[in-house]
């Protein structure tokens, strides 16, 4: 049992497990994002974030964080007490075109092969999906549009079928 003390408002609280430790990700209201691993934090405050996520991978020292900011997703590791953007993964891009897409949203997990998997949508206002899979290092491998009209992405796995389920926005009243 541990206790974490905030200056701001807090938006949003995330807790990941790992055998025995425990990862908590806060996002305050100012959009600072800090990571804790059996509540002692991690690396520095990432700044003016909308959205992020702890990721574990299995066998791995550190969690990686991946984040929403400026509408852009990327992901972080902890280097040298900082958290610094993975220079392989640079920032999601729509690699189905080869152009750079703004997003509102993501999810994403490591599945048990060791692949990131990644689901994020666009910011355009048919809300579309993009799905996405990268190799353990970090090297694209897969990327496809989707479905339009999707919000609120969820996603499983286990033994490597993934599952997936996304609010439609396109519901007729």
């Amino acid at each position: 049992v541990g206790t974490i003390t905030f200056t701001q408002p807090v938006a949003s609280i995330q807790l990941v497990a790992d055998g025995s430790t425990i990862y908590v990700g806060v996002l305050d209201s100012a959009g600072n994002y800090s990571v804790y691993k059996s509540f002692t934090q991690m690396g520095n405050t990432i700044e003016g974030v909308t959205q992020a996520k702890i990721l574990v991978k299995s066998g791995a020292t550190n969690a990686v964080v991946m984040y929403l900011k400026s509408n852009a997703v990327y992901l972080a590791e902890l280097n040298g007490g900082t958290w610094k953007n993975n220079s392989t993964f640079n920032r999601l891009k729509n690699n189905i075109n080869n152009t750079t897409v703004n997003y509102r949203e993501f999810n994403a997990l490591f599945a048990s092969n060791g692949s990131l998997v990644i689901i994020a949508v666009d910011n355009t206002s048919d809300y579309t999906g993009y799905k996405f899979i990268y190799s353990s290092s970090y090297q694209n491998t897969h990327a496809a549009k989707m479905d339009k009209h999707m919000s609120k992405i969820a996603l499983a796995e286990k033994s490597n079928t993934l599952y997936l389920g996304f609010a439609n926005r396109n519901v007729e009243g």
